[in-house]
């Protein structure tokens, strides 16, 4: 399994329609395009966006709006 770790300023638009996909997926819907603008919402306020593909297919996926760890307190 590979884990990558982007920014959305890095994402191509094929990478955020297969967010979306799997988005769309997970909550159930049908038709990925209409969660299309939503998830683009929560892209676009994330810090950073956190992707698991295994065999090359995306499986999993985190949006992040700040990191979920500290160095050093």
């Amino acid at each position: 399994m590979k884990i990558s770790l982007e920014t959305p300023s890095t994402l191509a638009i094929a990478q955020r329609h297969d967010l979306n996909t799997l988005a769309a997926a997970g909550f159930g819907f049908d038709k990925p395009e209409d969660m299309f603008d939503d998830t683009m919402r929560h892209i676009e306020a994330s810090d950073i966006i956190q992707t698991a593909h295994a065999d090359e297919e995306l499986v999993g996926l985190a949006f992040y709006r700040r990191s979920l760890w500290r160095q050093g307190c």
